[in-house]
């Protein structure tokens, strides 16, 4: 199957792939890297449907796809050949038992799509005041758009009181009302409050903020 215009965009784009995963003669048509997977990743594959590179592997990957990240959740052989809508595409199984990673780029939209599918929210700040998430530095201001593009946490997605909770982590040794981080943790954590994270709260080190959630 030939991968038309609108695939492409998807998956530029980190999207699950609507159409089913683009290959033909059992190639893949879209910019990726193959990679080897050792014993261990075989095992993980086959227990977890996931797969975790090697510093090794992610560090080559990165220098084409800086946005991958390191663990890749959802293996589909790359004979599959049916709508793959609603799907967690990390990487495609080929016929001699590698993978390929297809390229991803980094937009606030094909992150709001991650963030879209988890019921836990964890990101981490270092020194710097920059953000990571699963291990991929993400630009303040896409980050905030990120947030504002997805969608509401629904009550199916976090039915239990545990679940919903959106952390930010800091440094060993740092708070998180370091002066490092100016006002970037307050905003972060009332786009996250308006989402529905954290059940709509902000931590208590931060000014009362009345924010309204709606859960669907």
């Amino acid at each position: 199957m030939k991968a038309t215009a609108s695939i492409l965009a998807l998956l530029l784009s980190g999207i699950s792939f609507g159409e089913g995963i683009p290959v033909e003669d059992g190639k893949l048509t879209v910019a990726h890297t193959i990679i080897t997977p050792n014993a261990s990743q075989v095992e993980e594959m086959t227990v977890l449907d996931s797969v975790t590179l090697t510093k090794e592997q992610w560090a080559e990957l990165r220098k084409v796809s800086p946005n991958s990240p390191k663990r890749l959740t959802g293996i589909v052989p790359v004979t599959y050949n049916d709508c793959t809508c609603d799907m967690d595409v990390g990487a495609v199984l080929m016929k001699d038992g590698k993978i390929g990673v297809i390229h991803e780029e980094q937009t606030a939209r094909s992150l709001a799509w991650r963030f879209d599918q988890k019921n836990r929210l964890d990101l981490k700040v270092d020194e710097r005041g920059q953000f990571y998430f699963e291990g991929i530095l993400v630009r303040f201001p896409v980050l905030l758009e990120t947030i504002r593009t997805s969608k509401p946490l629904t009550k199916e997605r976090a039915p239990n009181p545990w679940e919903g909770g959106a952390y930010i982590s800091v440094p060993q040794g740092m708070s998180q009302m370091d002066a490092v981080f100016g006002g970037r943790l307050k905003e972060l954590f009332g786009e996250l409050a308006s989402k529905g994270w954290n059940r709509g709260q902000v931590p208590g080190w931060i000014a009362p903020k009345a924010v309204t959630v709606t859960q669907e």
